[in-house]
């Protein structure tokens, strides 16, 4: 299964540096969180969404990143992963954040519901 993660996580960069917003953010559960220091908890796709676009914006890109851990559940229906991920601002800066995603298996595919940066 954290192959599968990893995979998932893969596509979901991938197209977010494509541009395909809506296809990332199906990737989220529909009450999915953000929580990122400093700025208000945000909950659901529309945020999302809003946040994607905010980001592309901004000049900001998702350039390289780790996979640092990866665990899932006993019974297979929730995993969390650490991810760290270096972020190319418009000024040619590349500050490194870490991620931690807690997916969730919904109809059998899982789904981010809490996406965590600090």
């Amino acid at each position: 299964m954290a192959a599968e993660l990893k995979a998932r996580f893969t596509k979901m960069i991938d197209t977010f540096n494509a541009g395909d917003f809506k296809t990332v953010v199906s990737m989220y559960t529909t009450d999915c969180k953000a929580v990122q220091s400093g700025k208000p908890v945000e909950v659901g796709r529309d945020a999302m969404l809003k946040g994607c676009e905010e980001i592309k914006a901004s000049g900001m890109k998702m350039t390289n990143y780790e996979i640092l851990h990866v665990d899932v559940s006993p019974d297979g229906e929730m995993a969390y992963m650490v991810v760290r991920m270096e972020i190319k601002m418009a000024d040619g800066s590349t500050p490194g954040h870490h991620n931690t995603l807690i997916w969730k298996k919904v109809d059998g595919v899982f789904e981010i519901c809490l996406d965590s940066m600090c």
